[in-house]
């Protein structure tokens, strides 16, 4: 009992878990102070490198809503009904059409491109648009995620109140598109096994039809002999109507011919209206405010460090020697 009655005594090597995290926030309350003070310090030594940086924004983009023609976005959905939506996207990136548009129409032209269309929830319905870059081509997320059927035009355009220009885009595109031998062979192939199925549910429907019209039992063979010579009357057997298989047949052939599209190519969205330009002001202030302060901050820290960067260089060279 009285050992029992002892405190027992902690182990000084117990670590103070609260001590511990107390200590940690303590440092990195520390650190970022310094942080903060040598950023305002760097930042107040170097004003005139900054001051002159947004001075060269200001003057960059005044200059580029000046002389920079500004341009358009808008897009278009299309359904390919010939080829596959990998297909139809190389071909319109690999068009080379300011050669096969008039002059007038292309100089208003800077940019035609075509993406994929991706959906996530494969539902059916388009979610987003893919963007090119070195890791979404090798994502397999994104990959899986691509309509088969479904693509994007994407153009930039220099005049957006001109609508018949984006008709005439539209226009060409399918012309350049429709008049490609592949594009050609796949929509003639698809066209005949549509046309091909089509012809067989007529024929089914005829068949069943022409049933509903027979006699299931020639009259000659209702009645026969037994062996007594007595007659007997053959049991006639349940007709069977096919009203039903008729409508059923009837109505999946309303569907393929409702689905059937002659052309290789349905628009499911036509162009959209620009209007906001892409490179409008706002935009190119960001831009260039970006660009231009990271390099005003490059150039600060040499300047702020040149001194340690000059003794570098001579211990660099000493060590050579």
């Amino acid at each position: 009992m009285e050992d029992q009655k002892q405190p027992i005594d902690c182990d000084e090597r117990e670590i103070d878990l609260i001590e511990l995290l107390s200590r940690f926030f303590l440092w990195i309350g520390r650190v970022c102070k310094s942080a903060l003070k040598s950023t305002i310090y760097f930042l107040v030594r170097n004003f005139f490198f900054y001051l002159v940086g947004i001075a060269l924004v200001v003057i960059l983009t005044m200059w580029q809503g000046k002389f920079v023609s500004m341009y358009y976005y808008c897009e278009m959905i299309v359904q390919s009904k010939a080829i596959n939506s990998t297909e139809a996207v190389n071909l319109v990136n690999n068009w080379n059409y300011m050669s096969q548009m008039p002059d007038s129409l292309a100089n208003n032209i800077r940019n035609i491109k075509s993406t994929f269309v991706l959906d996530y929830n494969r539902d059916g319905v388009g979610d987003d648009l893919e963007t090119y870059s070195g890791k979404s081509q090798s994502d397999t997320v994104i990959l899986n995620s691509r309509l088969s059927d479904v693509f994007c035009v994407q153009a930039q355009i220099y005049n957006a109140d001109n609508r018949a220009m984006l008709a005439e885009i539209k226009n060409e595109l399918f012309k350049y598109l429709g008049n490609d031998n592949w594009v050609i062979i796949c929509n003639k192939n698809r066209q005949e096994g549509i046309q091909a199925v089509i012809d067989r549910m007529n024929k089914e429907v005829a068949v069943l039809d022409s049933l509903e019209l027979t006699d299931y039992f020639d009259a000659a063979k209702r009645y026969q002999m037994d062996k007594n010579g007595a007659l007997m009357m053959v049991s006639e057997k349940d007709k069977h109507l096919y009203h039903k298989d008729i409508i059923d047949l009837m109505k999946q052939k309303q569907k393929v011919e409702r689905d059937f599209y002659p052309e290789p190519f349905k628009i499911i969205q036509d162009f959209s209206t620009p209007m906001v330009s892409v490179n409008n002001t706002h935009s190119n202030f960001r831009k260039n405010l970006l660009l231009i302060m990271l390099l005003t901050t490059l150039v600060a820290l040499i300047f702020d460090q040149r001194k340690n960067i000059k003794l570098l260089i001579q211990k660099a060279k000493e060590r050579e020697n």
